[in-house]
């Protein structure tokens, strides 16, 4: 750009510093006003190549400043254009904008309206009925198990009798003390290596260890043939001959049978002990007394009563079944007291019991109430909630027949399917949906709310329906 000659400058002088270095000055251009130079010349220092140092530096002129200022002046002004521009595309494209979004707004606004927030909430209470009307069952049921469905002519039901045999060996310490002379007893395992045919031992027979000593067989044993090359065996029960504690031996390997003496079958049968012979004794020892032993009874019973029950309510679910608790029962079958006392001075019980419980399934016995019920009331009813109580049953000797008096009431309702019912008034109008309700003959009175308030119709989506049946 070129300086009109009607303008005033002032140009200093160049002066050099030194030989080594020079530097150009230039004074600030003063210009008249509207001049189109508007940017000050800063000085610029002298560029120096770091190689020549020690040389004379480079020199640049006025001119050469002049135009590089130029240049930058006519960049600026690019850029200025440029962002103005920018501004303005910028600022027409607002209006759009503002625009867009009151329309996405708008159309969530609606969707909110339409799908989101119209809820119904329906409230229906189902028609019920007492039965009996005015009063209670009392007449009893028959509980037959010959039986395997309800009989509804008859008003009978089924019935299941479970039972359980057991016994346990009950030991109690004995108090009183005796002078006594005792056998030792134990076990013994008779082999039969002759042959094939069973062999007859009768009681007492006898078995002889090896130092002499004399066991009998205190009961008649068969023993089995053998029917392979292993002899065959059967255990037995073996007592001392003589009493005292000398009896009291240690597992033998081998008792022969003095009696097959001198006879091929002398070799062929034996017998061996796995456990030692206990109890032999001369002397004072402990010995039950007539308490003792009533005491021992009355809770040996007490515990095989508690192990039958354990195993009778094991036999069935007692959330299926109902015990007839009067029809409890355990019956001693066998008791034998054994008087000689162990090491410890206690003495035995043997006890074995059987017993009995009958029970029915409370479902059955509902499912005939309800067929009662809907003799009097519409069929269409369903037992809803009941009160039942149980009397003492009584059964028939011959027949073995049981007879159950109870006391029976219960509420009825014809259920309501909700999930078809929400399926039914999907879209509908209130005027429609009111219909739909008027109409059923299993609902008695409902009671519905819209919502929001400008909502006047049954929402599609049924998870914005809500039904509540009473």
């Amino acid at each position: 750009m070129a300086i009109s000659k009607d303008k005033k400058i002032k140009v200093i002088d160049i002066i050099r510093k030194s030989s080594e270095s020079s530097e150009v000055k230039l004074e600030r251009i003063k210009v008249e006003p509207n001049t189109e130079i508007k940017k000050e010349i800063e000085p610029t220092p002298i560029l120096k190549d770091e190689k020549s140092k020690g040389k004379q530096t480079q020199k640049f002129s006025l001119p050469q400043k002049q135009e590089a200022l130029e240049k930058h002046i006519i960049e600026r002004r690019i850029d200025d254009d440029d962002e103005e521009e920018d501004f303005k595309k910028e600022k027409s494209f607002r209006p759009y904008l503002v625009a867009l979004v009151i329309l996405i707004a708008l159309a969530l606004a609606g969707y909110l309206a339409v799908s989101v927030l119209p809820r119904v909430d329906i409230k229906l209470i189902a028609q019920k009925a007492k039965w009996p009307a005015n009063t209670n069952y009392t007449n009893p049921i028959t509980l037959n198990s010959k039986i395997a469905d309800v009989d509804i002519l008859n008003r009978q039901i089924p019935v299941a009798i479970f039972s359980q045999k057991k016994n346990i060996n009950f030991q109690w310490l004995a108090t009183a003390k005796k002078n006594i002379q005792r056998n030792a007893t134990g076990k013994i395992i008779i082999y039969n290596n002759f042959g094939s045919d069973a062999q007859t031992l009768v009681v007492g027979t006898r078995f002889q260890t090896p130092d002499g000593k004399i066991f009998k067989l205190t009961d008649k044993v068969i023993i089995p043939g053998k029917t392979s090359s292993a002899p065959a065996s059967i255990e037995a029960d073996v007592i001392a001959e003589k009493p005292g504690e000398a009896y009291n031996i240690s597992p033998v390997k081998k008792f022969t049978v003095p009696g097959f003496a001198d006879s091929p079958k002398f070799e062929k049968f034996y017998g061996e002990s796995k456990n030692s012979m206990t109890g032999g004794l001369i002397g004072e020892s402990a010995y039950p007394s007539d308490a003792d032993i009533t005491k021992a009874k009355i809770e040996a019973e007490k515990s095989i009563k508690d192990v039958i029950n354990t195993f009778l309510y094991s036999q069935f679910s007692q959330d299926d079944f109902k015990v007839i608790e009067s029809s409890r029962q355990v019956n001693i079958i066998k008791e034998v007291v054994n008087k000689t006392t162990d090491e410890n001075g206690n003495f035995s019980i043997y006890v074995e019991a059987e017993g009995t419980v009958q029970a029915f399934k409370e479902a059955q016995l509902l499912s005939l109430m309800s067929a009662l019920a809907v003799q009097v009331i519409d069929k269409d009813f369903v037992l809803k909630d009941y009160q039942i109580d149980y009397g003492d049953m009584t059964t028939d000797a011959k027949t073995k027949i049981i007879s159950l008096p109870i006391t029976f009431s219960g509420n009825f309702w014809k259920p309501i399917d909700v999930s078809d019912f929400k399926n039914k008034i999907t879209g509908k109008s209130e005027d429609d949906l009111k219909a739909v309700i008027f109409t059923s003959s299993i609902i008695e009175k409902a009671d519905v709310s819209f919502w929001p308030f400008w909502v006047k119709s049954v929402p599609n989506n049924l998870n914005r329906v809500k039904v509540e049946v009473n």
